[in-house]
């Protein structure tokens, strides 16, 4: 079950670069090749360490060592051929773009916490989604904000579209913790005695 859900959140994964290297690579035509090199590095060691994590528990290495295979295997293909066929540029509507990027990107990572987290708790797991993704995002943004101010848009105009593309994002991940822990702790409080 662990490495299904690692596959799909590599396939998650997959899209979202290509998205983001799209919108973000300057150079037209480059954008597929910066994806694919930024994925599939960053797809092989997570999934090294999770099949170093599964070693850790007790899983025979044999097995870890044959899913490790699948995990990498199903979305680096999927990369590849997004690669082969040349991938494609954002030129325009840019920022709905940014924005679903954004939120696939933090259920990406979310699913990667709920795959590592051994405390299986729902609060916790939004918790190092959000510690890993706030940050992550904010600093892609900023940079998206850097090319835009590089290629001819003021700071005056890019610093509401900063805003809004960091914003959306960051919202639905602290949003999702607050309503998760909220509905926990209702739960977890006794209901009132009816009296007769």
């Amino acid at each position: 079950m662990r490495s299904l859900r690692l596959v799909l959140v590599g396939l998650v994964l997959t899209g979202t670069v290509f998205v983001l290297a799209s919108l973000l690579v300057t150079q037209a035509g480059n954008s597929a090749t910066v994806a694919v090199a930024v994925f599939c590095s960053v797809w092989f060691v997570v999934v090294v360490v999770n099949a170093l994590g599964g070693i850790a528990q007790g899983h025979p290495p044999r097995l870890e060592a044959g899913l490790a295979v699948l995990v990498l295997a199903v979305p680096a293909t999927v990369a590849l051929g997004l690669w082969s066929a040349g991938g494609s540029d954002i030129d325009s509507a840019r920022t709905p773009w940014v924005l679903a990027a954004g939120i696939a990107l933090w259920a990406a990572i979310l699913q990667l916490a709920a795959v590592w987290n051994s405390q299986r708790t729902i609060v916790r797991t939004l918790d190092a989604a959000a510690a890993v993704f706030l940050p992550f995002w904010l600093l892609l943004m900023l940079l998206n904000m850097a090319l835009g101010v590089n290629i001819g848009y003021t700071l005056r105009e890019e610093l509401p579209l900063l805003a809004l593309n960091f914003g959306v994002p960051a919202a639905v991940a602290v949003v999702a913790r607050a309503l998760m822990a909220h509905t926990r702790s209702r739960a977890a409080r006794p209901l009132p005695q009816r009296q007769a």
